[in-house]
């Protein structure tokens, strides 16, 4: 089942993204037993989604993954939330925000370095003044400007004004 949904998972780049998707998902479920039970999803979901949303759905129907069972359809939402709920996730702070291309070639990166797509839940915290710091899979790396200034002081290589 996660295949058909491969196309909109790997538009999906940050944790803002998965929530507005979800989001979505929830008005989906809810239309699809306050309209007629045989008419198909993408009609049920109308104008109210966002165009990739409602392009995924009519892609979903045309491949038979979605039929005009609202049982079907609302079985096919609950895969496709469970699914996205427990995407892997990289959490970042910065201290900049970012471009979109930033966001785009990091996450690209990201699904060459490990073979799958990976959320980024990014942070904005400009007291780290440059750098980065990250959590990923138990592990946290501080890799700030902040904290290389500080480890200057420490040793004495840089004296206090």
């Amino acid at each position: 089942m996660e295949e058909p949904f491969e196309a909109l998972i790997s538009q999906i780049k940050t944790k803002d993204e998965l929530y507005l998707l979800l989001d979505e998902i929830e008005e989906a479920k809810r239309r699809v037993y306050q309209y007629k039970q045989t008419d198909n999803l993408s009609a049920k979901v109308g104008e109210t989604a966002s165009v990739k949303f409602h392009d995924l759905i009519i892609g979903l129907e045309k491949q038979g993954v979605l039929s005009k069972s609202a049982a079907s359809q609302n079985s096919c939402l609950v895969k496709l939330k469970k699914h996205l709920t427990n995407l892997p996730e990289i959490k970042l702070i910065i201290a900049f925000r970012p471009r979109q291309e930033f966001i785009d070639e990091l996450s690209s990166w990201l699904k060459d370095a490990t073979g799958q797509t990976i959320l980024i839940d990014l942070t904005i915290q400009e007291s780290i003044i440059g750098g980065l710091r990250l959590e990923y899979g138990g592990e946290y790396r501080d890799y700030s400007l902040v904290k290389k200034l500080e480890e200057q002081f420490q040793t004495g290589h840089i004296k206090y004004i």
